[in-house]
């Protein structure tokens, strides 16, 4: 085994990773999830883990099951100096400290090979596919290893979760919190809206049915307008747009090349590995500007310059959705890259949930009406979302607020003579205490839902106030100007005993219309006089 070199400059989060995952091992956890958003440098982590692992004199396996993933894997792995080599068709991983295999190759007689006790630790890239049986056998088959399993997507879009696999989540790091840590480039989401009707589309193993799916997109006149929208809202921006099939890449291609001479072509797992890396180098370079591909570069391929990632295939899978934007969220100050545009396009359903770009950065905390505003709002300009989302609930907070300060102003403003100021509903405020709302109540005050203890405060202080200068209490004012018919503004301005005398007065000739009126211009006049004259009542 190669000498391990000291141990690579790691970012807060990914000390925090690993400190996670190594308690998880101690309290028992035979098998634990890191979920690290793409770009955030799951493969430094593991491979930090595996280093460790080496130190202590033991040897690692970690599971993939693209190239481009095994080739990433062994070389961040040579680079904290860890002896590494792969395990993939006629490459042998012999005596390596940490075995990078593919887990097509590691299966049958060629698992079996390997003693049951060979590995002390297995990683598996890509985690959220560690339920198909074949990494299954592998983690079956080396029994007493610990397993680690690292993903920027825990959930699968069939439904399947990973707790068979995985005991705990030992951390998580949000894609939110790496892009206002300055780790990934900040994303505008821009919906397209498409003439296409997705209710005749069936479900199939937890997504819209590919085939059925991709008959509509490929229509004429949904390339056109795909196309068109694509090469309008990009730009100049270098693009990975992921169709449904093969076939609908190459023809979205062949379209935005007609819009735009020479700036797309597509790829596919029918291109040859020299083809596919031409297309990424030329992307790279800016010798083209949109490469279409269906599901190709989901998993295991980093483009920094990528400044826009256009999602044309409609999908149900939160998973996939994150896989193809993790495609562009990679900063690249070199280029000038300052965000990451998403273009989804989608078509109109009600039968189908699909998953937008709301659902991939702002998560699924959202209430019904937050998420149908913030999705409005995508649909007119590219939108800063976690902007859309805190004014969308601004914007609700203040609905909800409304009627309470409405309640606040036509009540106790109006009877209290109480300037009611709106920073006596801010947001953040505490509700209403259970002690202000017993003081409340004795003044005959009932406290509406939504009032802050701030404003309850402010209703205690006027009545205290009236009480103190012996002026009519809220409910004598309330009965006077609402039961009586004395002016709101003659019935604030009553004493308690002045306002006693003309309630005990009117009370008796409230059921007879003709009379109260009548005692309450008697009542009203010989106070007017009683006030003129110092207090002597008309005789």
């Amino acid at each position: 085994m190669a000498t391990v070199i000291a141990a690579p400059t790691l970012r807060p989060y990914q000390e925090q990773a690993i400190t996670a995952v190594r308690a998880r091992f101690l309290a028992g956890d035979r098998a634990t999830l890191i979920v690290l958003p793409t770009g955030t440098g799951k493969t430094v982590v593991f491979a930090e883990i595996a280093r460790l692992t080496v130190a202590r004199g033991h040897r690692a396996l970690v599971l993939a099951h693209r190239t481009e993933l095994l080739e990433q894997a062994l070389a961040k792995l040579r680079a904290v100096g860890v002896d590494a080599a792969i395990e993939q068709a006629d490459r042998r991983g012999g005596a390596a400290a940490v075995v990078v295999a593919s887990v097509q190759t590691l299966r049958g007689d060629r698992l079996s090979s390997w003693p049951a006790d060979a590995f002390d630790l297995v990683i598996i890239d890509e985690a959220h596919h560690a339920t198909a049986a074949t990494y299954r056998a592998i983690v079956d088959r080396f029994e007493t290893a610990r397993v680690l399993g690292v993903t920027a997507t825990p959930d699968r879009g069939d439904g399947k979760g990973l707790g068979p696999i995985f005991q705990s989540v030992a951390f998580t790091y949000g894609l939110g919190d790496a892009i206002r840590a300055g780790f990934l480039a900040p994303i505008r989401a821009q919906r397209i809206n498409l003439d296409l009707d997705l209710d005749a589309v069936k479900t199939t193993a937890g997504d819209l049915d590919q085939q059925q799916l991709g008959v509509l997109m490929t229509a004429p006149a949904v390339i056109e307008a795909t196309s068109r929208a694509l090469v309008d809202s990009a730009g100049t921006r270098p693009t990975i747009a992921f169709t449904v099939t093969v076939h609908h890449a190459q023809l979205l291609a062949d379209a935005c090349h007609d819009l735009k001479p020479g700036s797309a072509r597509a790829v596919s797992g029918k291109s040859t590995p020299e083809e596919r890396a031409a297309a990424a180098a030329d992307l790279a370079a800016g010798r083209v500007q949109i490469v279409a591909n269906a599901a190709l570069w989901t998993e295991g391929f980093d483009c920094p310059p990528v400044a826009c990632i256009a999602i044309a295939r409609p999908t149900k899978s939160r998973a996939l959705f994150t896989q193809m934007v993790g495609r562009g969220t990679r900063p690249s100050p070199a280029t000038g890259k300052t965000n990451l545009l998403v273009l989804d396009f989608a078509g109109l359903t009600r039968r189908h949930k699909l998953v937008s770009t709301i659902d991939v950065l702002l998560g699924t905390g959202l209430t019904d009406e937050e998420r149908r505003r913030v999705l409005e709002a995508t649909e007119q300009d590219p939108a800063d979302l976690e902007a859309e989302l805190l004014a969308v609930r601004a914007q609700l907070a203040a609905a909800q607020r409304a009627p309470t300060i409405r309640w606040m102003r036509e009540e106790c403003g109006d009877l209290l003579g109480l300037d009611v100021d709106p920073a006596l509903f801010g947001p953040g405020l505490a509700p209403v205490s259970e002690v202000s709302r017993v003081e409340l109540a004795a003044r005959g005050i009932v406290a509406p839902p939504g009032l802050s203890d701030l404003a309850a405060s402010a209703i205690i202080a006027a009545s205290n106030d009236r009480s103190r200068r012996n002026l009519a209490t809220f409910k004598m004012v309330r009965f006077m100007s609402k039961t009586l018919g004395v002016p709101l503004d003659l019935a604030r301005t009553l004493t308690f005993p002045e306002a006693g005398r003309v309630i005990g007065e009117l009370k008796s000739r409230i059921g007879h219309y003709a009379a109260l009126a009548e005692a309450r211009t008697r009542v009203l006049a010989e106070l007017s006089y009683a006030r003129a004259t110092g207090g002597r009542r008309a005789s």
